[in-house]
Order: C-alpha cells, then structure tokens, then sequence
C-alpha cells in the first residue's frame, strides 16, 4: 500500500516539484522534533500521508480528490467509517481557503517558517509546480494567498508550531508579497 502511495506522489509526472513524497517526510520529521513523544494518531497519520496524493496545479479539487483517493483504500487500512470521515475533513481543511482545524494544517505549514533560503526553494518549487503561468497570472495568484495567509488571526493552531515558525513565516510571507509587488 504505501509504494502505491509514494507512487502517487510521482503522478502526473513533471508536474510535482514540492507536492512530492518528500513533502511527507519533511513534514513527519518536523512533527516528530517537536512532539518527541507524542506520535500522530493512526487517522492523523493517514490523512498526512494522503492529503497531497492528488496534485495539479491547474486544478482547483486536490485536496477533495485526495481525500477520495484515502476513502477508496480506508477499509484496507483498518479505518472505520468515522476514522474515515476525521481523515477526509483533516484533508479538506489543507486546502489554502479552508479554515485550519487539526495539526495536519500545522504540519502542511511548517516550511512557511523555515529559514529565508529553505523558504525561497520551497517558493522556487511551487512556482515550477505553475510553470504553464504566465508571471502576470502567477504574481496575482500567488498575491491572493500570501494576503489571505497573512490575513489570519492565526497561521499555526497548536502552540509548538506556533511558537517554532511563526515569526519566521510572517517574514517570509511578507518578504515574498513584497517582491511579488515590485
């Protein structure tokens, strides 16, 4: 099950340069520094592993087809249908306009806080991910979820991450919105 997973995050092929397996990784080891020993529940785990297992730039419903993507092989993990449900709104809610509700969002943020070059190499990534936009078409976009980043009362909901990244991601959303504007 978790190489047709990985493999998934190869799919479609040259088109993911952040949204890869990867991702995962970085993401698991963050929440594992910070949480030593408190271990992500089964369900949290699974909605981690599969909220990016759909991703195409172009489209609008990853996060809804990734979700999918996890109720298909639910059963095959052992989840029941309420585990199921948790995973999917887990997954839902990673989607940049959804409102943040469990750790997943904490982790899927944590780079936003890295230091200036890890940041700018995620930014690289993404903007790879987006290559068939035009710049004009890129800068308005990309504009429109730093705002709506930036806008939040809060970027990181449980208080390691949020004492651990968010000055440095406030920085670093801004620093980008700032060059976007230039």
């Amino acid at each position: 099950m978790l190489d047709r997973l990985i493999a998934r995050y190869k799919e479609p092929v040259d088109s993911r340069f952040y949204h890869v397996w990867g991702h995962i990784e970085y993401g698991l080891s963050v929440y594992n520094r910070l949480f030593p020993s408190k271990p992500l529940s089964r369900v949290q785990l699974f909605a981690w592993g599969w909220h990016d297992s759909t991703y195409d730039s172009k489209q609008s419903n990853n996060e809804q087809m990734s979700a999918d993507n996890l109720m298909h092989v639910a059963s095959a993990l052992g989840l029941t249908m309420d585990e199921s449900d948790e995973a999917g709104r887990y997954i839902l809610a990673t989607s940049p306009s959804a409102e943040p509700i469990s750790v997943i969002n904490d982790i899927d943020l944590a780079v936003l806080g890295e230091e200036p070059l890890t940041y700018d190499s995620y930014v690289t990534s993404v903007r790879e991910e987006y290559r068939w936009a035009e710049d004009e078409l890129w800068k308005k976009g990309r504009t429109a979820v730093l705002r709506q980043m930036l806008k939040r009362d809060r970027l990181y909901i449980t208080p390691e991450f949020e004492n651990e990244f968010t000055l440095q991601a406030i920085d670093n959303l801004s620093r980008e919105l700032t060059s976007l504007q230039r």
